[in-house]
């Protein structure tokens, strides 16, 4: 019965407010949306409607349900897609500091990532890491940021690879 209820409750609350309300009232005709503020009739206007629809019977409140069919079949089961290997070229960027060096990752980090990574696309890529570049570099790990002219300079010194080869 909450299933049910709760399945009718988001039902109407999606119908009455994803689009605007179209309240006619004898001393104006609006249209309501996000961020209007109704009058207390225009209120009262809408409370009486969605108490009408929230005790209609169940049959008016429910959707046909939606069937479609091909009118051809296909002429073979389908192909499932090739299953395609990106080969990646990991850069580990990191700083050397007084205490150490801050954003370097461990051989078993970068490994588990790409385990993540091809667990995520098993169905459609297998990730091959080809290579491990890693980049002491203080500038390039405090101060590249999405788009700054250092970012280019970066990208264009570490690129290995063309379109093929994920970096």
């Amino acid at each position: 019965m909450k299933s049910h209820t709760l399945s009718v409750f988001l039902t109407l609350a999606i119908g009455v407010f994803a689009a605007p309300f179209n309240v006619t009232i004898s001393d104006r005709s609006t249209s309501l949306g996000c961020g209007s503020k109704p009058s207390q009739s225009e209120i009262q206007v809408m409370e009486a409607s969605f108490q009408d629809l929230l005790h209609a019977d169940e049959e008016s409140r429910r959707m046909p349900p939606i069937t479609w069919v091909h009118p051809d079949p296909p002429p073979h089961p389908p192909v499932p897609p090739k299953k395609r290997t990106v080969k990646v070229v990991w850069h580990n960027i990191y700083a050397t500091t007084p205490t150490g060096n801050v954003g370097y990752l461990s051989d078993d980090v970068i490994n588990k990532q790409m385990a993540v990574l091809n667990g995520d696309y098993s169905g459609l890529f297998t990730f091959k890491l080809t290579k491990l570049n890693r980049v002491n570099n203080n500038d390039w790990h405090d101060h590249v940021d999405v788009g700054n002219a250092l970012e280019q300079t970066m990208k264009k010194q570490l690129r290995v690879g063309g379109a093929e080869t994920l970096n």
